[in-house]
């Protein structure tokens, strides 16, 4: 037929110039006890090509002997050296009719669904709480399919839908690397291998297949308990799935905590999916001691009157911070995060133009858009910058985790991470730079290297990145002076280790040890992500308290990190220690949650969100902008976010920051800004 002599002569071609040419088909169908190939003539397309890709991956849920049976036929139709399956890394999800495929991590998420049994989410101390996994008890458990080498299970959800969900692990795809084994076939080819929800010990599987074995993979599914306060991690239990039900008591401490639940394949060593609950121990109110009725006494007779002792005099508030410098070079201005890659532009265009804003962040996976060296994919940057370009509005691009094949060998890949090799992420930047030169203004050298998942659970280290921001420095400069480069901005936060892993490095002493290591000459604006929580920007973290407010951390646990104001300060004076004075901080995300006017509770780990009401979360807000102005060393000040609401939908807590409803509506925050004087 046509296809098959236009397939014929292009592979001809190919051969003159010493390429291949590999082929994918639609897999045939059963009907009669014979296979139908449709419009595709196998044997012919098979003498032709050098690799004939067949998908495989749905039958394997269904059929295990029909998969079979299909290999038994397609051997006897093409060279079996040609023959390489088509099998997914991604879980498959039966909704009806319907089967989608999703990542490993979206799959088991159901299965972390917490419940409370028989007990309210304030507690007192000593009170004990059991807690269980909601649609784990409510399935039946996880199954597991013998003959498809698969786990399993099925839930109802809130809409009463039945959802049927397969698992893509390690051990499931060792078996379908073990069919195109015993049938000696050319290979595999596995779509949705990068995406970073599978199950991480896939990749250990696939390596030992490229060494002709496969081995055998044995999952021991677990729950792990975690219990948080707001001074870290508190306690944490691995159970097994067949008893998973946590039993918590209250400590003694009042204060905001978060139970969490995770999923893990190997018995607790890793987890993939993560669910919380937040509960409240209240103080507990104590009981009045009866006060004893007075003694008569005797008439005493008047003694002298004594001269009165002065009241002493409440102990003064630490000093204020020293004035501020002189205003530094640079420039102020109003910007904002918006998520634009995939979207439609107009809509968050005329939302950032009619707050008279002038300024956008957008961030960019640099895995995305370099999935191998050298191999761009500019399409969505070049899209974004064009409207950005022609409304006028400046850009700050934020650019962060590195693709797989950039990265260290012994990195935790389950995390983002920064390159082995500072290098390869210069050589992308100096790509982009060169690419939009005069559109795009600033570029955001990585983003809160001082937090685990951010550098791959790999040491923490400012010289390291220091490292990597003088390359791409010199990177940047050499193709376009004029382009703006930011140091990335440093996430708030004291030391935090848990269980002797780190999690977080106190951002103002890691801000010292990258001017120790030279960052002074290798930006043009240090970048700053000074948070808010439920703090008002103004207020001093010394002296604060809101006795009112549920969220203790400011309170109880006094660190600057809290406090919009402690964070640009204490960055301000670090920069005038080491002589960088002249330089501006640029705060690359900044904002307030609140979840007033969403109608849910708090994301775990975000329950300051409901101490600020949207009237609070809008004037915060409007101060934070006229603060940074009027300090003078303030540059562009990004708020976040403009639109993950519409996006992500009111239960993910980046809903709580956005200054726009679900709906696209906008929020009080949003009239305040739009009407605040600039």
């Amino acid at each position: 037929d046509e296809f098959s002599r236009f397939v014929a002569e292009l592979a001809e071609g190919l051969h003159r110039e010493g390429k291949l040419l590999t082929l994918a088909v639609e897999p045939p169908t059963l009907a009669g006890g014979r296979w139908e190939t449709g419009a595709y003539d196998w044997r012919a397309l098979g003498e032709a090509v050098d690799g004939l890709k067949v998908p495989l991956d749905l039958l394997t849920y269904d059929l295990v002997e029909r998969a079979e049976a299909l290999l038994d036929w397609a051997v006897g139709e093409v060279n079996r050296y040609k023959l390489q399956l088509v099998i997914s890394a991604r879980s498959l999800e039966a909704v009806g009719e319907a089967v989608v495929e999703v990542p490993y991590v979206e799959a088991l998420a159901p299965l972390a669904r917490i419940a409370l049994e028989g007990a309210e989410q304030t507690l007192v101390p000593g009170q004990e709480v059991t807690l269980s996994l909601a649609t784990l008890r409510e399935s039946g458990g996880l199954k597991f399919d013998e003959g498809a080498q698969t786990y399993w299970f099925s839930y109802t959800d809130d809409e009463g839908r039945r959802h049927i969900v397969w698992l893509e692990d390690a051990g499931s795809m060792a078996h379908k690397l073990r069919l195109a084994a015993r049938y000696n076939l050319r290979g595999v080819a596995v779509r949705g291998l990068g995406d970073e929800g599978n199950d991480r010990r896939i990749w250990a599987v696939l390596r030992q297949f490229a060494q002709l074995a496969v081995p055998e993979v044995e999952s021991q599914f677990a729950v792990v308990w975690t219990v948080q306060g707001a001074e870290g991690e508190l306690e944490e239990e691995t159970k097994p799935l067949s008893d998973a039900r946590y039993v918590w008591k209250a400590p003694p401490k009042p204060g905001q905590y978060t139970v969490a639940a995770a999923i893990s394949a190997d018995g607790g060593r890793t987890v993939s999916s993560r669910a919380g609950v937040a509960l409240r121990v209240a103080a507990p109110t104590p009981t009045p001691t009866p006060t004893p009725r007075p003694t008569p006494t005797p008439t005493a007779t008047p003694a002298p009157t004594p001269t009165p002792t002065p009241k002493p005099t409440a102990a003064a508030p630490p000093p204020p911070p020293k004035p501020p410098a002189p205003r530094a070079p640079g420039f102020f201005g109003y910007g904002i995060q918006a998520h634009m890659i995939d979207q439609d532009h107009g809509p968050i265009i005329n939302a950032i133009k009619g707050l008279g804003f002038n300024w956008v962040k957008q961030q960019i996976e640099w895995k995305r858009f370099e999935p191998a060296k050298g191999q761009y994919n500019w399409g969505e940057i070049d899209r974004l910058v064009d409207s950005c370009h022609a409304a006028g509005l400046n850009v700050l691009l934020s650019v962060v985790k590195a693709p797989k094949w950039a990265r260290p060998a012994n990195t935790d890949f389950s995390v983002e991470g920064p390159p082995a090799n500072p290098q390869d992420f210069a050589d992308f930047l100096a790509a982009m730079a060169a690419r939009y030169c005069g559109r795009v203004q600033a570029i955001e050298v990585w983003n809160e290297q001082n937090i685990n998942y951010e550098w791959g659970n790999e040491p923490p280290d400012p010289g390291r990145y220091v490292q990597l921001l003088a390359a791409s420095y010199k990177a940047i400069k050499s193709v376009c002076p004029q382009m703006i480069v930011v140091s990335g901005a440093l996430t708030p936060a004291g030391d935090v280790t848990i269980g002797g892993q780190w999690r977080a490095v106190d951002d103002i002493n890691y801000l010292e040890a990258m001017y120790r290591h030279g960052l002074k000459h290798y930006c043009d604006a240090v970048g700053a992500h000074p948070s808010g929580y439920n703090v008002p920007p103004d207020a001093d973290w010394r002296t604060w308290s809101d006795p009112t407010a549920r969220f203790r951390g400011p309170s109880d646990n006094r660190h600057h990190s809290w406090v919009f104001r402690g964070t640009m300060e204490g960055y301000r004076n670090v920069m005038l220690k080491y002589g960088d004075g002249g330089k501006r901080i640029w705060p690359t995300e900044f904002g307030w949650a609140s979840v007033e006017g969403l109608g849910v509770a708090p994301a775990p780990g975000y329950e300051y969100a409901a101490d600020n009401t949207e009237a609070e979360q809008a004037q915060f807000i409007v101060k934070a902008y006229q603060m940074g102005k009027s300090w003078g060393w303030v540059g562009p000040m990004f708020l976040w976010n403009l639109n993950f609401g519409p996006i992500c939908g009111p239960h993910d807590e980046k809903a709580a920051f956005s200054i726009l409803y679900p709906d696209w509506g906008p929020r009080p925050a949003y009239a305040a800004l739009r009407d605040m004087a600039k």
